[in-house]
């Protein structure tokens, strides 16, 4: 076998087997474009109800997309009816974290995604997977479909 069909062999091989959907990926750094009524709308009828102007204003202090929260509280808590977001007011799957409000947690998040993720580089659901939920190498996927679900439900 030739040098050069090796060095193809090689490529095949490391496409096949380290593809990963990165083009899907949302920059969460980037606004979502919904105002507090849009995002009070992908919330309402679930345990997350009443918390949309709480995820508008923490897009416009810490820059982290509104959608991907939400979604993120939508996984993590089972749209904010997980023991830990009923007793903890922990929305995101935050081990061994209680927070006094609902809204102190998204504040809390907003801060921690700016602040850990998006400073060291981690601006995408996945690049933020095997930080956040190491555990879990699909996690990226499953917020990227929430957030296009949320994104459908409002017309976007």
């Amino acid at each position: 076998m030739s040098f050069i069909s090796r060095m193809m062999m090689l490529i095949l091989v490391m496409v096949c087997c380290f593809s990963i959907k990165v083009e899907a990926s949302h920059d969460i750094t980037s606004v979502s474009g919904l105002g507090p009524d849009e995002l009070e709308y992908i919330v309402s009828g679930s345990g997350l109800s009443g918390l949309g102007q709480t995820f508008y204003e923490m897009e416009n202090t810490y820059g982290v997309n509104a959608v991907f929260a939400i979604s993120v509280a939508q996984l993590e808590s089972g749209n904010g009816e997980s023991v830990m977001a009923r007793y903890d007011n922990n929305l995101f799957g935050l081990m061994g974290m209680s927070f006094s409000s609902r809204e102190k947690c998204i504040v809390y998040f907003g801060d921690l995604i700016r602040n850990y993720y998006f400073d060291n580089g981690m601006t995408t659901t996945y690049s933020i997977n095997p930080v956040y939920c190491p555990d879990n190498y699909e996690w990226a996927s499953y917020i990227e479909s929430l957030m296009s679900h949320n994104y459908y439900k409002v017309g976007k």
